[in-house]
């Protein structure tokens, strides 16, 4: 077996800039900043728990549906009532 030249070249070619793109860090960030919130939350509700304090300070903070899933979650009520609404009329007149 040859024996080659030691490899010389460090690894040169990592970016720790071009790690993420933008959108990316973007996203990481808005999660990361949920599941903060979510501890934060859970934390508060343990030590609610454990002190036995009134639930009404439990629920400073109210969870809105987000406006993209509730426009989401009709268009797919609405695919689905006109898929049947199709369906139904093949059948009838087939």
């Amino acid at each position: 077996m040859a024996v080659g030249p030691r490899q010389t070249n460090s690894n040169n070619r990592y970016d720790p800039a071009k790690d993420f793109t933008q959108d990316q860090l973007r996203r990481f960030g808005h999660i990361a900043n949920q599941a903060q919130s979510h501890r934060d939350f859970e934390k508060k509700l343990m030590s609610i728990k454990a002190t036995g304090e009134s639930e009404p300070e439990l629920k400073t903070k109210q969870s809105k549906p987000n406006r993209k899933d509730t426009q989401s979650l009709r268009y797919a009520l609405w695919v689905f009532f006109v898929l049947i609404a199709l369906l139904s009329f093949m059948y009838l007149t087939g």
